[in-house]
This record gives C-alpha cells, sequence and structure tokens, in this order.
C-alpha cells in the first residue's frame, strides 16, 4: 500500500483534491519532513518512512488541505495558538526519528 492510499482514509477537511493534487502535497510534506530531519531531498524515495515521520507526512498533509479549503477556522477554531500548536507536534514527531 503505497503512501496516497494509506493518507486518504485519514483526512479530515472536507475539501477533497484529486489523487495527482493530493500527491503534490504528499510531495511537499514528505520534502518537508526530510528537511527537518536533515535527510538528502528524496531520502524516502528508496526507503520505508519510518512510523512517526508517516504520521507527520498525514498531519502536514490536513493542515495543508484545512487552508486550502479556508476550512482552517473549523478544524482548529481559527485561533493562532492551534496552528502553531500542530506545528510544534509535526515537528516534535519528526525530531523523534532524525538522523
Amino acid at each position: 500500500m503505497n503512501l496516497l492510499e494509506k493518507i486518504k482514509p485519514n483526512l479530515t477537511s472536507p475539501y477533497l483534491p484529486c489523487d495527482s493534487e493530493l500527491a503534490k502535497y504528499i510531495s511537499t510534506a514528505i520534502y518537508y519532513a526530510e528537511s527537518i530531519q536533515n535527510r538528502p531531498k528524496d531520502y524516502f524515495s528508496c526507503r520505508s518512512i519510518p512510523p512517526y515521520t508517516k504520521q507527520a507526512i498525514i498531519l502536514l498533509v490536513n493542515l495543508f488541505l484545512a487552508q486550502k479549503s479556508n476550512s482552517i477556522e473549523n478544524l482548529m477554531a481559527s485561533k493562532t495558538s492551534s496552528i502553531i500548536h500542530s506545528i510544534s507536534t509535526i515537528n516534535d514527531l519528526l525530531s523523534v526519528e532524525i538522523l
């Protein structure tokens, strides 16, 4: 099962893009994970993604979609502190598996 198939059931945003658009969001989230973990670009293209990193990618894609659909206020009660907390949680998940 590829990452796209694992992420689709975990989406919470009312905005559901087509698979090609969703794949772009996933690629962006993977790039973000690689950069936070100080891994080379395309590191996960030939390696499996560890569980905490995978969860962080799922959360980040959900955050991207919430912003895209302008439902961020519904998803996070329109509080800047909630968004900051979400990014902090994503970064914490990514830091668990840093090289």
